[in-house]
């Protein structure tokens, strides 16, 4: 589930209606202005996204740079297959005992 905070101000009682029907199709930008009675938008744009482990900027000063980045990660899974419980089977399996069947 995602959260929005919306802020909406107007000087003009008359714009309310056609703000209403305008501002479900401009979900994906940030900000927005609005002018007349039937609004017209006249401004439109995108906050930069900051500080966010989503965003990679690639620039060619840093082409050369070393950069290691060490996070841990979102996630740990417990492993699917035990190693040795697999490797004392497959021992197990190929000993002389069974023949190597």
């Amino acid at each position: 589930m995602s959260r929005q905070t919306v802020f909406i101000a107007f000087d003009n009682p008359k714009a309310i209606g056609g703000l209403v029907s305008k501002l479900p199709h401009y979900g994906k930008y940030s900000y927005l202005a609005f002018s007349g009675d039937e609004p017209t938008n006249i401004v439109k744009g995108l906050w930069p996204v900051l500080h966010s482990p989503m965003v990679r900027v690639f620039d060619d000063k840093y082409a050369n740079a070393s950069v290691d980045i060490k996070r841990a990660p979102l996630a740990t899974l417990k492993p699917v297959f035990s190693e040795n419980s697999m490797m004392s089977t497959i021992k197990y399996l190929s000993s002389d005992e069974l023949k190597g069947r």
